[in-house]
């Protein structure tokens, strides 16, 4: 799938990427993306142990940032009028915020949470029918971002020889202790024209 995904493959839907494949039928990637039972925090687990496992350097550094994908219409999970990075204008776009972990060996992602706006979290009957679990509230951006760095720096600290540099986009890097301290608040986003 990812092979597939990652190709130059004209129609990246489930007939393309099986045909890709050498697959006879869809069946296998539309059995993975909408029927198959698996964990997504499980998953994030085992790649960042893998990642550490072949990336782990003292000077590695923890990399902290938002990323967003512009969208049509108003269904995908998280999906508003907020500013795009990509083009620096409000966009209707879903925003994420990514973890990574570099190293002279490497650079990998290593945990994900998805930004959702007060729009969204504000509207229960909303998140119920797009699968948002009902017990996630809102938060902002650099609220994930911490969440994401305990997360990382709780499973660092078990490894010796593993850097706990957090890096930030565009600034200078700076070395922390084995907290992760504050972040700094990110650029303001809108939500349906409202600041959040």
């Amino acid at each position: 799938m990812v092979r597939a995904m990652l190709a130059d493959v004209a129609k990246k839907n489930s007939w393309g990427l099986a045909e890709y494949a050498g697959l006879r039928t869809p069946q296998p990637f539309e059995h993975l993306l909408n029927g198959a039972k698996w964990s997504a925090e499980e998953l994030r687990d085992q790649i960042r142990g893998y990642v550490l496992a072949g990336l782990a350097d003292p000077g590695g550094a923890l990399v902290l940032d938002d990323t967003q994908s512009i969208k049509k219409g108003a269904k995908s999970v998280g999906v508003a009028p907020q500013h795009c990075g990509t083009t620096g204008q409000t966009e209707n776009c879903q925003c994420m915020v990514m973890l990574s972990y570099a190293s002279v060996h490497g650079h990998a992602f290593i945990d994900r949470e998805l930004y959702l706006p007060a729009c969204w979290t504000d509207d229960p009957q909303r998140c119920h029918a797009a699968g948002v679990p009902s017990e996630r509230v809102f938060m902002t951006k650099p609220q994930l971002g911490i969440t994401m760095l305990e997360r990382a720096l709780a499973v660092l600290s078990t490894r010796p020889g593993v850097g706990v540099v957090v890096a930030r986009r565009r600034r200078r890097v700076r070395t922390r202790p084995r907290t992760a301290g504050v972040l700094p608040p990110t650029q303001r986003v809108l939500c349906d024209g409202r600041p959040v």
